[in-house]
């Protein structure tokens, strides 16, 4: 088993689908950016993300086009004949969660249950570190051993 945890945006609204023997599953794309190279080329990877957790079903209306998530789950490559004839390699995530990570500010009415067992990261808050200040640290110099005129050492120099 590969785990594989992706951050990226929903391409399309998720769909609810159901397989031959009559399981429900939920579907939808994730496009992803990644800088590589020297010439910090950027490249977009797709991935075909399906679940069948019951938990993300119940979502659906949350996962909608454009939405920034993180979804972690097993990953899988499918070769597939593409439009042009070639032979292509698409990447699959059958999820196992979703965490939305859009801040509060960015957030409209609609907003996932708090109830839902998803997670739902907090905007971080920055905070400023002052440095304490010497009387603070009540610092104590080492005292210095007393030097009398008498001391006469046996050193060469």
């Amino acid at each position: 088993m590969r785990k594989i945890i992706v951050s990226g945006h929903i391409v399309n609204n998720a769909e609810i689908k159901v397989t031959n023997n009559g399981n429900k599953f939920i579907s939808f794309r994730l496009a992803n950016n990644d800088k590589n190279g020297a010439n910090d080329e950027e490249k977009t990877y797709w991935y075909g993300v399906i679940s069948f957790n019951t938990n993300l079903i119940a979502l659906q209306q949350y996962l909608v086009k454009g939405k920034p998530i993180i979804v972690t789950g097993r990953y899988s490559d499918r070769v597939y004949e593409a439009r042009t004839g070639g032979c292509e390699i698409g990447r699959d995530i059958y999820a196992e969660s979703v965490d939305f990570f859009e801040s509060s500010a960015n957030q409209n009415a609609e907003t996932a249950p708090t109830a839902a067992p998803v997670n739902k990261e907090q905007p971080k808050t920055q905070t400023t570190f002052t440095p304490p200040t010497t009387a603070e640290l009540k610092v104590q110099q080492p005292e210095a051993a007393p030097v009398s005129a008498d001391d006469d050492d046996d050193l060469p120099f």
